[in-house]
């Protein structure tokens, strides 16, 4: 495909979430909690084990701290992460949504008051998701919606031609 794709972009809450939540799946954002923890009960199992003449509830206390402070920390996550929608929308709002345009030159992403270009040296790739597909740039995700696709692409053919492009580069 050599024609550009071109589509009229607006995303709302619930993309944005979805979007939050494909980004954040990867790399280590799963592992990290898990490890976290680990470390967490192993000290705490060090404690009620090793003579470090603490009480037996001292264990108890260190893992009720760490699962108040978790629960904390999963509650500041989800703030933080409501607010950055928030400002997307609005951004969002302010530009009128956004309109896409790939072709072999690379990426346009534009609105009413900023605008993003990026050559297919900044493109890692599309990663399908359900209902989208994620493009990835050097620094950006572009979550586009497979109901933004212009008429008669289909999702599959989409990130294949982003591929061909970058092949071709």
């Amino acid at each position: 495909m050599t024609e550009p794709i071109e589509m009229d972009c607006r995303l709302d809450r619930r993309a944005f979430r979805q979007a939050l939540d494909h980004s954040e799946r990867r790399g280590l954002r799963l592992v990290l909690p898990l490890a976290r923890w680990a470390v967490i009960l192993a000290v705490a199992a060090l404690m009620l084990k090793a003579d470090w003449g603490l009480p037996p509830e001292a264990a108890m206390v260190f893992v009720l701290g760490a699962a108040i402070w978790a629960g904390m920390d999963r509650i500041l996550h989800a703030q933080a992460r409501a607010a950055a929608i928030d400002e997307a929308l609005r951004q969002q709002a302010q530009d009128g949504g956004y309109r896409l345009r790939f072709g072999p030159e690379g990426l346009r992403h534009e609105g009413r008051t900023r605008s993003i270009t990026g050559t297919w040296d900044s493109y890692l790739g599309a990663e399908p998701a359900p209902g989208a597909t994620a493009v990835r740039m050097a620094g950006i995700m572009i979550w586009i919606l497979d109901e933004h696709l212009p008429d008669g692409l289909n999702p599959e053919a989409f990130r294949a031609a982003l591929d061909r492009w970058k092949a071709a580069g």
